[in-house]
């Protein structure tokens, strides 16, 4: 993945430098922390540790926008909960048995615990179905999954996005967008 993102290392003009070293042992200090699909996949305990290392990293005033799955997602679509979970991943084309993506499918208020028990202030939380986010949308741009991680892994990706079905997926959201300061 690092190859791919270093041969494209172009995002909107700017120059993006990727290195393949461990988060958990930087000590850098940054503005901003963005960690998407990374809490939701994490206990409650090790989240918070994790939280309090970028509260660590962040320079005074900084901010963290973070993302995990909430509660809507487990009882409004149990077929996808059911496939996270459970099902493989695809590689080269050849489906492997694999552990799935589990997840911690946490309510709001559990969200703002751990950030509270991190050191966070000013948290706020939404969800991807908040106005504020859909109406920047296009139709195409809000029903598209990304082909990145397809790339990135060397699948053969015709580059074109795949459309999901229009559902309720987003009366409720599937996911708690976190913005939090130091």
């Amino acid at each position: 993945m690092i190859d791919w993102l270093k041969r494209n290392n172009q995002m909107n003009g700017m120059n993006v430098h990727f290195q393949n070293a461990s988060y958990m042992e930087s000590n850098e200090k940054a503005d901003l922390i963005v960690k998407i699909g990374i809490l939701c996949g994490l206990d409650n305990e090790f989240a918070v540790d994790t939280l309090k290392k970028d509260h660590q990293d962040l320079n005074p005033g900084g901010k963290i926008v973070a993302s995990s799955s909430n509660i809507h997602m487990k009882t409004s679509d149990p077929l996808a909960n059911f496939l996270l979970q459970n099902i493989g991943a695809r590689r080269k084309d050849k489906l492997f048995p694999f552990k799935g993506w589990p997840l911690n499918y946490r309510e709001k208020s559990t969200m703002i615990h751990l950030f509270e028990a991190a050191g966070f202030q000013d948290i706020r939380i939404s969800t991807e179905a908040d106005p504020k986010w859909l109406n920047r949308l296009s139709s195409e741009e809000l029903y598209n999954v990304d082909v990145l991680p397809a790339l990135t892994r060397g699948i053969n990706h015709d580059g074109n996005p795949q459309i999901l079905l229009k559902g309720n997926l987003y009366e409720t959201g599937y996911n708690w967008i976190v913005v939090a300061s130091k």
